[in-house]
């Protein structure tokens, strides 16, 4: 009877075994928590458009995907791009992606690796300045943009590759701008090459001016947004910043607030008025809860502590503080608010100018 039992319990396993759906990428099957963030990612504004873009990809040396940020065009379109190489079993080359930050490439190398259900190091890798965390056998790497155009001095044409995908150039960072000259060229040369441009909506129109006739994909946001300006140029951005803060939480419209500064000092500073004003606040609104992250920290995110006293609170807000480069590190969904001051603060050398945008606005095009 045991020999029996364990007959009929391997036979189970077998077929077991053969319902698991196979992951294509590494040969093993597919885990659970794949199933459950593949739910989630069709539940991104992006996913509307896969077969869209998998159809011009297809046939188009370039494509241009327009959208606005959190609609999951960063960390959907690299694994359909390792999609459609995979499809022509790496022939032409594996995908790269390009970051304008250093640590968004390390965070979004991490991410798709969890949603592909990798490994990072193995199938999925990222290389930034004095980093690497890639071998042979990655089929997609996140690179820093400026690591892409230094690979370029010692191979040109980049044959390594097979789609480059180039994110964020609206920022219009040296590299970035370098990189889509320079490809312009490398895709004469290469005509199985593709290059997927990721930008926002209002940069659409000047980049399908400068490639041609080229098709543009556009992403729309499920949520509404609303930009806000202010009346002039603050003379202070920072108390401008945070005074607008305390009166939306005095309006007691519900809502997280994401505020983006200047410099990184700006959230220290920022986090230490929060902490001491909250004792001065009407308990009738709730709990202000700051949460600074940090881009350039390998630990940018931490955990809010929760006070057993507080939880009886009927209220809990949170307020992210972080500066441009750490938009890709907000996670909290239920965001209302976006606060930006319009400044950047960077280091330069003596003999380099910096110039500061004059726009304040709430809102932008982060959105909400």
């Amino acid at each position: 009877q045991d020999s029996g039992l364990a007959e009929l319990l391997n036979r189970e396993t077998l077929v077991c075994t053969e319902d698991f759906e196979v992951n294509p990428f590494d040969g093993l099957p597919y885990s659970s928590r794949y199933y459950k963030l593949t739910k989630e990612r069709e539940e991104l504004p992006v996913w509307q458009v896969k077969y869209t873009f998998m159809e011009s990809l297809l046939h188009n040396q370039i494509v241009i995907v327009a959208g606005d940020a959190k609609t999951g065009k960063s960390s959907q379109i690299p694994q359909w791009c390792a999609e459609y190489c995979l499809s022509n079993r790496y022939q032409h080359g594996v995908v790269v992606c390009t970051q304008v930050h250093k640590r968004t490439a390390v965070w979004l190398a991490w991410r798709v690796a969890d949603e592909m259900d990798v490994n990072v190091g193995h199938e999925v890798g990222y290389f930034i300045p004095f980093e690497s965390c890639c071998t042979a056998e990655t089929i997609l790497r996140c690179v820093f943009d400026d690591v892409l155009q230094r690979e370029m001095m010692s191979v040109p044409l980049l044959n390594y590759y097979g789609v480059i995908i180039l994110d964020d150039v609206h920022e219009r960072t040296v590299p970035t701008d370098a990189l889509l000259a320079l490809l312009k060229v490398v895709l004469v040369s290469r005509p199985e090459l593709r290059l997927v441009i990721l930008t926002a909506p209002h940069m659409s129109s000047k980049l399908q001016n400068y490639y041609g006739s080229v098709p543009i994909i556009r992403v729309q946001s499920k949520h509404r947004t609303e930009v806000v300006y202010t009346c002039g140029i603050q003379k202070d951005h920072f108390l401008s910043a945070l005074r607008l803060l305390f009166e939306i939480h005095h309006a007691k419209e519900k809502g997280d607030i994401v505020i983006f500064l200047a410099c990184e000092q700006e959230i220290e500073k920022a986090y230490q008025i929060i902490k001491r004003e909250e004792s001065n606040l009407n308990p009738d609104l709730g709990e202000l809860i700051p949460i600074p992250l940090y881009p350039t920290r390998k630990d940018f995110i931490p955990k809010p502590k929760q006070d057993k006293q507080k939880c009886c609170k009927k209220y809990r807000r949170k307020v992210l503080l972080t500066t441009s480069f750490g938009e890709s590190l907000v996670w909290i969904k239920n965001v209302t608010f976006v606060i930006d001051v319009g400044v950047e603060r960077r280091k330069v050398s003596k003999t380099t100018k910096i110039s500061k945008s004059t726009k304040n606005y709430v809102g932008g095009e982060r959105g909400r």
